[in-house]
């Protein structure tokens, strides 16, 4: 009997051996696990080397003005309903097209403002009263559409800076005119008279890039929006609503909306889009910000 007792023992304890044995065979180190760089970049060969190149080359990025981030907005394609520009069709836009950006401000809680380097490659045309109404908080909508939900916590359309995004007082849209003076000041911004406030990011991206036009991705430049309503005054029987924008040459200047000339005349125009977008904090990633190896968030 003891004998039986004792054969059974060994055997198990041979067999607890065995699955040690097959456990151990199958704990690899890292540093020894072949890696294959063929398609990483990376000179590296086994796990563990590679994982430290990563964790090297992927750090926390200390932004400042001026630097250069490569990012593709999350959709590549948005419809802008024609009920929020009054244009006679819907109107769409493939965001993720622009991908190169330039930071513009740093702001007091570490977010990051930056903007396009480029603009959109379709125009966007706001029409008639509804166009002019909705300008800026359709704007700032387009906006939107150019975040990245992994990086970025906000957005706006440049130029935007608390105006009144949907006017939705129009008793200053009348004939006689109720309003006598082209727009020089905010006192009426909230009733259709306009506003300058546009300044504040057309300062910003000059003091960073040294001018303020912008080219279409692969293309020449032409004019953008400005998130930012102007009305202008000739006479009784003369006047307009429009919206300032950024000619191809840099210069200032305005797009007719809606109109006053001896009737109510809707105009017809369009402009390329130019979003500004806010990144959150404690982003990662690669490169050193220039224009020749811009960041590449990760």
């Amino acid at each position: 009997m003891k004998k039986k007792v004792f054969f059974f023992i060994v055997v198990i304890t041979l067999f607890l051996i065995s699955l040690t044995s097959i456990y151990a065979a199958s704990t690899l180190a890292s540093s020894s696990v072949y890696y294959d760089k063929s398609t990483s970049g990376s000179t590296k060969t086994n796990v563990q080397d590679a994982i430290d190149d990563l964790y090297t080359k992927t750090k926390y990025i200390s932004f400042k003005v001026g630097d250069y981030v490569k990012m593709t907005p999350a959709k590549t394609s948005f419809k802008i309903p024609k009920t929020l520009t009054g244009y006679t069709s819907d109107q769409t836009i493939n965001p993720s097209e622009l991908t190169l950006w330039r930071v513009i401000r740093i702001n007091s809680d570490s977010t990051v403002d930056m903007v396009a380097v480029n603009i959109s490659s379709s125009k966007v045309y706001f029409t008639g009263l509804n166009g002019y109404l909705n300008l800026i908080g359709t704007l700032n909508y387009i906006a939107q559409q150019y975040e990245n939900p992994k990086y970025t916590i906000g957005s706006r359309h440049t130029g935007y800076i608390n105006q009144t995004e949907y006017i939705t007082n129009t008793s200053k849209f009348t004939y006689p005119p109720s309003l006598t003076a082209t727009t020089s000041n905010t006192n009426n911004e909230s009733v259709g008279g306009g506003d300058w406030l546009y300044t504040t990011d057309v300062d910003l991206i000059r003091s960073t890039f040294g001018y303020v036009q912008a080219a279409i991705v692969n293309g020449s430049a032409s004019n953008y929006w400005l998130a930012s309503r102007v009305y202008v005054y000739h006479s009784t029987t003369s006047y307009a609503w429009n919206s300032f924008d950024i000619a191809s040459t840099g210069s200032i200047e305005n797009s007719c909306i809606y109109k006053y000339l001896n009737g109510f005349v809707s105009c017809d125009y369009g402009n390329h889009i130019r979003p500004i977008v806010t990144l959150g904090t404690n982003i990662r990633g690669t490169g050193s910000g220039t224009s020749a190896s811009p960041y590449v968030l990760s």
